[in-house]
């Protein structure tokens, strides 16, 4: 989903809508949560979270895998206050159907 890190809610939201798969992992092993929370794309996240995206997934890309970041970790990483703090105060969602769908690339 590459609204995600461009931060474009409007078309995120449509895809989500539209029964976009929200948890699936590019071939880069991110999710949409994954690379909004990596490019501080606010809006985005917020999006994300409100439709049940699960930050408990782990980063499996290469540059991370050895970590075994959540999407937690890799705000931390970025450094953006505003995204740790949408991601700390979003309801947790990690068990949720949308994530239960969950494939990987």
């Amino acid at each position: 989903m590459f609204a995600a890190p461009g931060n474009n809610a409007r078309v995120l939201k449509f895809l989500v809508d539209s029964g976009a798969d929200i948890d699936r992992r590019g071939t880069d092993g991110y999710s949409a949560l994954l690379l909004a929370t990596s490019r501080n794309s606010h809006e985005a996240l917020q999006v994300l979270l409100e439709t049940g995206a699960s930050y408990l997934l782990r980063v499996t890309s290469f540059s991370f895998d050895e970590h075994n970041w959540t999407t937690l970790h890799t705000a931390a990483w970025f450094g953006d206050i505003r995204t740790l703090e949408i991601l700390t105060e979003a309801p947790m969602k990690g068990n949720s159907s949308r994530s239960k769908r969950q494939t990987t690339a």
